[in-house]
């Protein structure tokens, strides 16, 4: 597929991507890893030359990285652009200079669920997005809110990964049942809201049928507390450090379903939940703001009311209520659901609409 994908690629050579892609691996938060996953991606299915404009740190490595923009412009009309709202401040009227001024072609990739908002309470930026070949949106409720904030090249493009191979799926849905949470560790993520409701459902019983491992960065100002809460729940709850994000399919294929009990409403896209679905394992999350962009409730997981304190217990019952039937076809219509998200079928969508800009 991606040597047949590279000979198909458009004429277009140079193509310059400023984003955090960070190719020492050391970052592994959600905007890294997606702009480190389009980098690698367009490097493995396109004969595109990809020229990097690092934006990690960027404003104390101000002339390196202006340094670094120069040159790639020099070599690309086409630009992608993938940066989170802080980058968006910055790069946002630089980007439009260089529309208007250099006429390059600029394709923003959005990070994030948050823009529609922050369109709202920065007027201008829509001067600055439509002045873009497109912006490409995680979902098509983002791309109507910028329509109708006035932003009329909002292009749905679904996030995606470069999976791995999933592990065998040998997880039965009996106890114990092994739960994991796999992104960055902190209060807003319901990290403790995991481990006190997997605490309180081993409580009604002598032995333990419910255990929860934790993986990810953890971040600095929650430590202590999420530390103690794991030595509270030691006997059935472990930190298991961070792991590669390629490694995400792997991992999560050893559990009987992933937890996503976040606490932020206005949640993107997140990667973790695509490798839940490549791996087959059914999800137990919040409903976000973008739930049901995602997963489907008794199709791929369970959900439960955003910010109800019993609900992800509540979730979790009825997920081990499921019988081996219902839990194979579960785990059947996550892997289903995963093909819209494969690294190839989005490639070949940026491809055609960059060869579509082309033409404008």
């Amino acid at each position: 597929m991606a040597a047949e994908m590279k000979e198909n690629t458009s004429e277009i050579k140079d193509i310059a991507l400023i984003g955090r892609i960070d190719l020492t691996n050391e970052l592994v938060d959600g905007q890294t890893v997606k702009s480190r996953t389009l980098y690698k991606a367009l490097k493995k299915y396109t004969n595109y030359n990809v020229h990097l404009v690092e934006t990690k740190d960027y404003r104390k490595r101000a002339i390196r990285v202006f340094a670094q923009l120069i040159k790639a412009l020099r070599q690309s009309d086409d630009v992608i652009l993938i940066v989170s709202k802080n980058g968006r401040h910055f790069f946002f009227p630089l980007m439009y200079v260089i529309t208007k001024v250099f006429k390059k072609r600029v394709y923003h990739d959005c990070i994030g669920g948050r823009l529609a908002d922050e369109v709202k309470k920065y007027p201008r930026w829509k001067k600055y997005l439509n002045a873009f070949r497109a912006n490409w949106m995680e979902s098509e409720t983002l791309v109507s809110s910028l329509q109708s904030e006035g932003v009329w090249n909002a292009v749905y493009l679904p996030n995606f990964k470069l999976f791995d191979s999933a592990s065998s799926r040998s997880v039965p849905p009996v106890p114990p049942y092994r739960f994991c949470t796999f992104s960055r560790v902190m209060k807003k993520k319901g990290i403790g809201h995991a481990i006190q409701t997997i605490k309180f459902l081993n409580s009604a019983y002598t032995e333990n049928r419910y255990y929860l491992d934790i993986y990810g960065p953890i971040e600095d100002n929650y430590r202590d507390e999420f530390f103690e809460l794991v030595t509270q729940a030691s006997d059935c709850v472990r930190y298991q450090g961070v792991a590669r994000p390629d490694q995400g399919v792997k991992i999560v294929g050893n559990y009987c379903a992933l937890l996503f009990p976040t606490l932020f409403y206005a949640e993107g896209f997140p990667g973790t939940i695509l490798d839940a679905l490549s791996a087959g394992v059914p999800v137990i999350a919040s409903r976000w703001a973008y739930y049901n962009q995602m997963l489907q409730d008794g199709s791929t997981g369970f959900s439960y009311p955003f910010g109800e304190s019993s609900g992800l217990e509540d979730a979790i019952l009825k997920f081990v209520s499921l019988s081996s039937e219902e839990y194979t076809r579960m785990c059947e219509n996550c892997k289903k659901a995963s093909e819209q998200y494969a690294a190839d079928r989005v490639i070949t969508q940026i491809v055609n609409q960059m060869e579509m800009g082309m033409k404008r």
